[in-house]
């Protein structure tokens, strides 16, 4: 089979391989938060909450630039391993995105609660984290967005979900800023061509999430305009 004959493959649940699931966005969620926005891909959904700038810890701060602390609630239960791994791989991503230097001695507190995990959950923390970082009006060096594909018997599946990440060879997720920054993750045993064929089509699922930042921030300032005119 060729790649594309391979793409055009039925899933589960109807998607073709190179389909990624449904994307919505609220934002303004949370009142005691500075940002908030519930970010859903398909059945996977987080809500994510941006508390800063705010004055960093003494023992953490940092005199030149702000520092960004995350962290993942689970759906139920407590944390586990995999939310701390969540946690720094999130991190890592956006304290590079944020004009740290502009807020010395600031931190942002980053709180996201997992409500629901059906795959691609770093995209989808990463994108919600994102999405609440501009409905605060945090100053960002770059826009990170995040995708993922799994790789089955060289079957690429985009933006796959729990059952089809179970059933994979390997699997890669990675954020892109808009500048070309790259964090990746990967899992399983993947080669370098499958390594460099999975980077392209998680730039693909970026540009459409970056799309979907603009015209959800375009929604949101319509919206205040009105409120402000009335």
């Amino acid at each position: 089979l060729t790649l594309l004959e391979v793409m055009a493959m039925k899933r589960p649940d109807g998607r073709t391989g190179d389909m990624i699931r449904p994307m919505s966005v609220e934002q303004r969620l949370l009142h005691e938060a500075d940002g908030s926005a519930r970010w859903s891909q398909g059945s996977c959904s987080v809500l994510a909450g941006v508390f800063g700038p705010i004055e960093a810890k003494q023992a953490k701060e940092n005199y030149s630039k702000a520092i960004v602390d995350v962290e993942v609630k689970p759906p139920v239960g407590a944390g586990t391993m995999e939310m701390k791994e969540l946690e720094r791989a999130v991190a890592k991503t956006l304290s590079p995105s944020i004009r740290a230097s502009n807020y010395p001695r600031m931190a942002f507190k980053i709180v996201i609660q997992l409500l629901a995990v059906d795959g691609s959950l770093f995209a989808c923390a990463l994108n919600g984290a994102t999405a609440a970082l501009l409905d605060a009006g945090v100053e960002m060096a770059f826009t990170p967005a995040a995708g993922a594909v799994a790789v089955r018997q060289d079957h690429y599946l985009l933006d796959p979900s729990s059952t089809e990440l179970r059933s994979c060879d390997g699997w890669l997720e990675a954020a892109i800023g808009n500048e070309g920054q790259v964090s990746i993750f990967s899992d399983g045993a993947l080669s370098l061509d499958q390594v460099e064929a999975g980077l392209g089509s998680v730039g693909a699922i970026a540009e459409k999430v970056r799309s979907f930042f603009a015209v959800a921030l375009e929604k949101r300032t319509r919206l205040d305009l009105r409120v402000h005119e009335s």
